[in-house]
């Protein structure tokens, strides 16, 4: 049985990551890397080359005040690899697996060369992070090389893993990076079909799971489009497409699906087996053009196409009154929550007083097209052109707001429902469930109905109208809600409907969306006990190879504990992270559980999508209802082998430990193992030993002795020496064991001055 902690558990969201985009100030990013080495880089003949090169970062703002050694550092970007001020990438991972920076495994740093305000990007990732959806964040930065100002950059979020984690529920998906040509054509009904074809990477590069490397999900969607597009909403998220297509057209963004085939990602997340859109590359917005195009009063309808080919998705969408409405309903919203020239002047004005230095100081700016400050201050505002750049942005803005005042038009006036959900997927019995539903329209009928399954009535609510008009996004302008308390425990399906004289809306589309109502109950005798971050030696999961892993507790005498349905996490905003399967989950009283942590399901049912991270971080055990947390530790850095656990099983004492994963740990508690003052531990060799080990040490400070111990994993010692010392600097000391024991794992330990340093070593007969 499953039982509820009747108290308030606080959790500190833990995500770091905004403070790298933090535009209080403007970054300075110090890059320190071999001459040669950016000498070879922008050689012509290297130019596009992906080769990462060893440098080292220091990066400030009003946030980090930090340096890091042996980052990843090369060219990207495309036209600006050939331009004089080029674009960077900086991979914090690469020369040293599983390292971050701030949640960060990569900086885009892109140096705007076709860009005279070096805003026109940021501006566009700005609004859309106003409006909600899941895009880039983006900030200014001054980039310094080797001491060299390199100019004023725009660090744009790197589309990967850890952006994934931060806005999906489920990051385990495939993410595919598309770029010209890619026009969503069908090709054939297998996944094969679908692999890079225009050149090795292009139009669709998988960049997740490579190793499945499955273009499934991107086949189906496209057999979808071809075939049966009635069905796309089972596969696509179509609001989001909508979104996307409204928002290019408030900010002239042509370098993208619907006019060249190009620029943008498509993520999978299997928790909603929905492929996501998500957009991609703006420096081409806000009035840059090489096709004389005026972008500002483009018709949002009939929109201009590079070529002759087709866009199956987008001719399809706007085929379909519905798809076209909410589009139209999107494109006014935006424009009138966005394009406030007033408001957008004041920020203009107040971002050109805040960059003017940069810029100006910005040698490199001037180089590809010769530039000039009063191109950069002109740029922000009405009478502007030169070359490329058709307008200055304000300019741009007041256009685009005129001409889509009579530009937006609607079919008709069905509701169109676009998103619903229920705030929990799992109730405790008699609290309310609550749906949330984004609806646009005028609705004389809406119903939200549910049943419980094997039941044949249905039953309804009227959802009542709640809009949060102080939001800027669409979705809390056009909120319902519908609210009711369910008392009958077991599994539930649901949908909504509205409808007026005109027709009638369903959400979903096809099929039901479900919850699920759980017993009430009070208690859980159930902890985590223990943990090893970085498991080199210790033990091996069922598939012979060495996991991080974490054990779970039951503290009870005689009962039983079934954590079916709970969840593990190790992200404080997402407590639903990995779900325990319904078999597998039973801890007998006063027993233990091992769940491995490798990112590797497939290999066992109790094995999370989530590896630990050895430099510390939350760890929650969360009941079904996906808020309830029965127990949380932020645990610290992890050493090798070490373990951190509960001194005692189940007590609140936590310490550093010899391992003793799924039994009780009443192994020797090792705090104190972290480099002391005293003396320094630089080598230990060899390791695995024989007989005979040989420690190479620093003493730094006075020391009459040192005490060497050699403990078994359960806490024995084995074999004690104390060495004499007469001075301070570096010291090899050889130990001879002579044989004494069996052959295994131990833990040496070496203590001087009241201070300890402790380390795993393996001995072989």
């Amino acid at each position: 049985m499953i039982y509820r902690i009747l108290f308030f558990i606080g959790i500190v969201y833990a995500d770091e990551s905004w403070k790298v985009y933090d535009d209080s100030e403007i970054a300075v990013i110090n890059i320190t890397l071999d001459e040669d080495d950016l000498e070879w880089m922008y050689h012509w003949e290297n130019v596009e080359s992906d080769s990462l090169h060893p440098a080292s970062i220091h990066f400030q703002n009003a946030h980090i005040d930090d340096t890091i050694d042996s980052i990843g550092f090369r060219l990207r970007g495309n036209t600006s690899r050939v331009s004089a001020k080029k674009s960077f990438k900086i991979d914090f991972n690469h020369f040293m697996s599983g390292r971050d920076f701030y949640g960060l495994e990569k900086l885009n740093l892109n140096g705007e060369h076709n860009d005279p305000s070096i805003i026109r990007s940021k501006l566009c990732w700005d609004m859309f992070q106003r409006i909600g959806m899941s895009s880039s964040r983006a900030a200014h930065a001054e980039i310094y090389i080797n001491g060299s100002y390199y100019g004023l950059y725009v660090s744009v979020e790197h589309i990967d893993d850890s952006f994934l984690s931060r806005n999906y529920e489920n990051d385990n998906g495939n993410l595919w990076k598309c770029l010209w040509p890619a026009d969503l054509t069908y090709r054939g009904d297998q996944p094969e079909d679908y692999h890079p074809y225009f050149d090795d990477h292009r139009p669709y590069e998988l960049k997740t799971n490579e190793d499945e490397y499955d273009y499934g999900k991107l086949a189906r969607l496209i057999r979808i489009i071809d075939q049966s597009p009635d069905s796309l909403d089972l596969v696509l998220d179509v609001k989001e497409v909508l979104q996307y297509f409204a928002m290019n057209i408030i900010v002239g963004g042509w370098d993208d699906h619907r006019f060249l085939r190009n620029n943008y990602y498509l993520y999978h997340d299997p928790s909603d087996d929905l492929i996501h859109w998500l957009p991609f590359d703006y420096d081409n917005t806000l009035s840059i053009d090489w096709f004389d195009i005026d972008w500002s009063t483009i018709d949002p309808y009939d929109y201009a196409v590079m070529d002759d080919d087709g866009r199956p998705l987008v001719e399809h969408i706007f085929s379909q009154d519905r798809y076209r409405n909410l589009f139209s309903h999107f494109l006014q919203f935006y424009s009138d929550q966005l394009l406030d020239i007033s408001g957008l002047e004041l920020n203009l004005n107040q971002m050109v007083d805040f960059l003017y230095t940069s810029a100006e100081e910005d040698q490199y700016r001037v180089l590809d097209y010769g530039f000039s400050m009063d191109d950069f201050i002109n740029s922000y505002g009405y009478d502007f052109e030169f070359d490329h750049v058709k307008q200055g942005m304000l300019l741009f803005f007041s256009d685009r707001a005129s001409s889509l005042d009579d530009q937006v038009v609607f079919n008709g006036n069905v509701p169109i429902i676009y998103e619903a959900e229920n705030d929990n997927g799992i109730i405790i019995q008699g609290d309310t469930v609550r749906i949330r539903i984004s609806m646009f329209g005028d609705p004389i009928n809406f119903h939200f109905f549910y049943a419980r399954e094997g039941e044949q009535s249905w039953n309804s609510s009227i959802p009542s109208f709640q809009p949060n008009l102080f939001s800027e996004r669409v979705e809390d302008h056009d909120l319902w809600v519908a609210d009711v308390i369910v008392e009958d425990v077991g599994n539930y399906y649901w949908y909504v409907v509205a409808g007026n004289e005109e027709g009638s809306d369903r959400f979903p589309v096809y099929d039901f969306k479900t919850f699920q109502v759980i017993e009430q109950v009070y208690q859980q005798p159930v902890v985590i006990n223990e943990l090893l971050a970085k498991n080199e030696t210790i033990n091996m999961d069922e598939n012979g190879e060495f996991e991080d892993w974490v054990e779970i507790h039951n503290y009870s005498d005689n009962e039983v504990i079934d954590l079916r349905g709970c969840f593990l996490t190790d992200r404080s905003d997402d407590l639903t992270k990995w779900q325990f399967p319904d078999s597998g989950s039973i801890i007998e009283p006063q027993g233990h559980i091992v769940i491995w942590c490798d990112e590797d399901q497939d290999q066992g049912e109790l094995h999370t999508n989530f590896k630990l991270s050895s430099n510390g971080e939350f760890l929650g055990l969360v009941l079904p209802d996906g808020e309830t947390v029965l127990d949380s530790i932020n645990f610290p850095t992890q050493e090798q082998d070490i373990s951190y656990g509960r001194i005692s099983d189940g007590q609140d004492d936590w310490g550093h430990l010899t391992p003793t994963p799924g039994s009780s740990n009443s192994g020797l508690n090792v705090d104190g193992e972290l480099v002391a003052d005293a003396f320094q531990l630089q080598n230990l060799y060899p390791n695995p030993f024989n007989s005979d080990l040989k420690l190479d040490l620093y003493i730094n400070e006075p020391i009459n002795e040192l005490r060497m111990d050699l403990i078994s994993l359960t806490g024995q010692i084995m074999v004690s020496k104390v060495i004499k010392l007469t001075g301070t600097g570096h010291l090899k000391i050889p130990i001879d064991f002579k044989n004494r024991f069996a052959s295994g794992c131990y833990l040496l330990r070496i203590k001087g001055l009241e201070k300890m340093i402790t380390r795993k070593v393996i001995y072989l007969k």
